[in-house]
């Protein structure tokens, strides 16, 4: 066995800082799907100056703070022509063998094109369907694996992302429609 495996996949989550649409802003100030730090944000006492006495914030204030805190913003990244996808991985874990510690996968990262969201540098490796044969190849090189991974990965062009709901943060949350695109 060669440890390497796929991971079959429609796509993935990637997080930019930005700063809230204001249909977003008004939601979370509703306690609807606001991230923990903009919830307490919004509870932030202000001191009023004539009186001295704690008051909570005005909507202007509250609209103030949404304004200048960055939210990270989850977005989906999948193929153009919504096929699924085949993220290349390694795993120690074989077939029915009782899993033990230190067993598990890992997916393997590359180099991420310009143009792809540009989050950060790295992004999975996705391969197409013949890419990926080759992939689990057992009787493939270590020279060709590696060529595998540095030039036979899905380039950037193939790929469309969009923003999806703050509620893919939330773990107790698990609909179809957190990867549908924000309007």
């Amino acid at each position: 066995m060669t440890g390497r495996v796929l991971v079959p996949a429609d796509g993935w989550f990637e997080w930019r800082l930005e700063t809230a649409p204001e249909d977003e802003r008004e939601e979370n100030e509703t306690g609807n799907g606001a991230p923990e730090s903009q919830s307490a944000s919004a509870s932030v006492l202000a001191e009023n100056e004539s009186t001295g006495q704690m008051r909570p914030p005005t909507r202007h204030q509250t609209d103030a703070m949404f304004s200048k805190q960055p939210v990270r913003q989850p977005y989906y990244v999948r193929l153009k022509r919504d096929e699924p996808m085949y993220l290349a991985a390694l795993s120690n874990v074989q077939g029915t063998q009782p899993q033990t510690e230190g067993m598990g996968l890992v997916i393997v990262t590359a180099t991420a094109d310009a143009g792809l969201i540009d989050v950060h540098d790295r992004r999975p490796l996705v391969f197409g369907p013949k890419a990926a044969r080759r992939w689990l190849d057992p009787a493939i090189s270590g020279a060709e694996i590696d060529d595998l991974a540095r030039h036979a990965g899905e380039p950037a062009a193939k790929f469309r992302w969009y923003r999806v709901s703050l509620d893919v943060e939330r773990p107790l949350v698990d609909e179809p429609r957190l990867i549908e695109a924000l309007q």
